[in-house]
């Protein structure tokens, strides 16, 4: 069994959004997922160059697709309809976001 990398690119034009987004995930988010059965998680703030935009990369990290399932499965669903009614089209924070999933092929650390 391999791990998989389940990754959210979240985007905002807008700055307040994207503290607010940022605090959020920091405060509540990332540890609820990985409460939920994540094994860690990673954050990145993208580097946007002169663009007035802030994007962020944020990697969970799960065992196996079979751990990733069950957390679709099960507490995804609240965790994102939280998110979504923080940082959706409708809130007062709007934010863009893509997921992708995949199989983790190397995970190097160099002590």
């Amino acid at each position: 069994m391999s791990p998989v990398a389940y990754t959210v690119i979240a985007e905002t034009v807008n700055p307040d959004s994207a503290r607010a987004f940022s605090d959020w995930l920091l405060n509540d988010h990332i540890a609820d997922v990985i409460r939920a059965g994540a094994q860690s998680c990673s954050l990145v703030q993208i580097d946007s160059g002169d663009l007035q935009r802030y994007r962020f990369e944020v990697r969970y990290m799960f065992a196996s697709e079979a751990n990733y399932r069950a957390y679709e499965a099960g507490p995804a669903a609240s965790l994102r309809a939280e998110g979504i009614a923080l940082f959706g089209p409708d809130s007062e924070h709007t934010v863009q976001f893509e997921r992708t999933l995949g199989t983790v092929l190397n995970d190097s650390v160099q002590d």
